[in-house]
């Protein structure tokens, strides 16, 4: 896997921000939790 853009870097720092905004304000999924695995799913983050 390459290196991120800066484009990239920032529209996933963005997309992390408001699901934990989500998550914060009690907005977690059925089946998840307030946790990382969730949060990189619900910002669509892939993780390896």
């Amino acid at each position: 896997m390459g290196r991120l853009t800066a484009e990239t870097r920032a529209r996933n720092e963005a997309a992390i921000r408001a699901a934990m905004d989500r998550l914060l304000a009690g907005a977690i999924p059925p089946g998840g939790g307030c946790d990382l695995k969730t949060l990189a799913a619900e910002a669509d983050i892939r993780c390896g």
